[in-house]
């Protein structure tokens, strides 16, 4: 059976059963190191991967239970917190690369069917790129992928691996597969199907066009289609590897990432088993300091009192002044929250001269296996007013901070 999109200008050869009964239709199965026949550009991946991504977190958030695209058992709005993620201020695309590619008059022809699918103009590439968000799939995503070929784009219907990068719009739309270049669509939704056959939409080996190609752990039941969600300013991912939080904001320059604040409640909803969210409220009161990091580096918080008492994870208190450290993270580079926070409840803290020292503890330990990077921030609040630093600490480093309360 042959049917006709023509919203998508796309078409879509549909399997049958042997009832005839149209169940779905034929899905190319794309782990994450495939580039697709006919891709549109080089890779503009900046990370290569052998094999599958250990996806922190695979089960959350939890997703709605919905067939709307075959070959994905649920459905969710782009702008859902961790549905995508990524490494914090690490780029998994290079943006300016594609810019770069398409914009070469050598490459004219793909550049108009390239911008010709995704809706704009092709002088406005640049900027259309440049509004994109770069992530990593967290889950095994339904898309309408194009590839280039005899001067046309060429759609066909794909299921993408979890830890493919794709570029998003501020909806939380795929638009970009980063290895190829090819831009993205909303997958076509289901045909008309049977009541009683559309557990058949499930079926790899029915419905896709290369079963072989499954990977280890694809389950159509846990795939997802993504719908348009709200426009955003910024997303909340999810770091691949540890599952901690953090914001990107819309656009291409990672450097923006920033971290979310730890037991956020707003943002933990749906993914308390985070680091970021499990630790829970941090201590607050007239005084706090809390340090604050994006690594699986072991990072220390050091806090002096103005009569020389020292709080820190081998002294953590509370002091004879009240003061305590309620948070001690990746003790030798056990990944956690990435999180330290020392603080007096109102109404204790002692009046004078405080210094606090951040110290790379376990960065490059003695094994020389590397924990991650000691890039920090460090937030001192004093009766309700905050001051904020940015920092690197190396092995064994310090870097000090006098401040009076």
């Amino acid at each position: 059976m042959l049917v006709v999109s023509l919203g998508a200008a796309t078409f879509i050869v549909l399997k049958k059963d042997t009832t005839g009964a149209t169940v779905g239709s034929t899905i190319r199965l794309e782990p994450i190191t495939t580039l697709g026949a006919n891709a549109f550009t080089d890779s503009f991946d900046e990370e290569s991967f052998e094999g599958p991504l250990s996806i922190a977190l695979a089960d959350f958030p939890d997703l709605g239970k919905d067939v709307v695209s075959a070959l994905a058992g649920r459905v969710t709005n782009g702008d859902t917190p961790g549905l995508y993620g990524g490494s914090q201020n690490k780029a998994v695309c290079n943006i300016q690369g594609l810019i770069d590619f398409l914009t070469n008059p050598a490459n004219k022809a793909k550049a108009g069917a390239w911008a010709k699918t995704l809706g704009v103009e092709i002088a406005d590439i640049p900027t259309y790129l440049k509004g994109l968000t770069p992530v990593r799939l967290r889950f095994d995503t339904r898309v309408t992928n194009h590839g280039f070929k005899d001067g046309k784009a060429t759609p066909h219907q794909s299921l993408l691996q979890a830890g493919t990068a794709v570029l998003i719009d501020d909806t939380g739309v795929p638009r970009v597969k980063c290895n190829c270049g090819n831009p993205l669509l909303e997958p076509e939704p289901l045909g008309d199907v049977r009541s009683n056959e559309k557990d058949k939409t499930l079926d790899i080996q029915f419905v896709a066009e290369n079963p072989k190609d499954a990977w280890e752990g694809l389950d159509p039941n846990k795939a997802v289609t993504v719908k348009p969600g709200k426009k955003v300013t910024s997303f909340t991912l999810v770091d691949i590897e540890t599952g901690r939080l953090f914001q990107r904001k819309v656009g291409e320059d990672v450097g923006q990432d920033e971290f979310v604040v730890v037991g956020d409640e707003t943002v933990c909803k749906g993914l308390e088993e985070s680091p970021t969210c499990k630790v829970g409220k941090l201590g607050t009161g007239d005084v706090q300091v809390t340090l604050q990091w994006g690594s699986g580096a072991d990072l220390d918080l050091h806090i002096f009192e103005p009569d020389g008492t020292e709080i820190f994870y081998d002294q953590p208190g509370p002091s004879p002044s009240g003061g305590q450290l309620d948070v001690d993270s990746n003790a030798q580079c056990d990944p956690g929250a990435s999180v330290e926070n020392v603080f007096w409840p109102s109404g204790a803290a002692p009046q004078g001269d405080f210094t606090a020292i951040v110290y790379g503890f376990g960065i490059t330990p003695a094994d020389g296996k590397p924990c991650g990077n000691g890039d920090y921030v460090l937030t001192i609040t004093v009766a309700g007013e905050t001051q904020t630093f940015e920092g690197t600490v190396g092995q064994d480093e310090q870097d000090k901070y006098p401040f009076k309360a």
